[in-house]
């Protein structure tokens, strides 16, 4: 009688266990992920993120669909801009500075 009633605490422990992880089953499980793709991924997830994998995963989407911003494009344009600027003004030819002079009587004197 003893060996049964041990047995049905086991069965009940089990029971419970498994009720237990149930619940904390994850509610995603993502399988076929290259090998160095993972590792970066729970790296990126383990030091910016304390290891919260749906927050990363929520960031990288945002990057994705652009919610947040891509600061490489801004980068880029700027640096488009600046270089069309250059070449505009190395395309212009280069005035000499010139002096001028003003008269009390309104004459000007050019000095080059």
């Amino acid at each position: 009688m003893s060996t049964e009633y041990k047995m049905s605490e086991g069965t009940e422990a089990v029971k419970e266990a498994k009720a237990f992880l149930k619940k904390i089953k994850p509610d995603l499980i993502i399988n076929r992920v290259p090998k160095k793709a993972l590792e970066l991924f729970k790296r990126l997830a383990e030091e910016e993120f304390e290891k919260d994998y749906g927050m990363a995963l929520k960031w990288l989407l945002d990057f994705y669909f652009g919610f947040l911003g891509k600061g490489h494009e801004r980068a880029e344009a700027m640096a488009v801009e600046a270089l069309e600027e250059i070449a505009v003004l190395k395309a212009k030819p280069e005035d000499k500075e010139k002096k001028v002079i003003k008269f009390c009587d309104g004459r000007e004197k050019v000095i080059k």
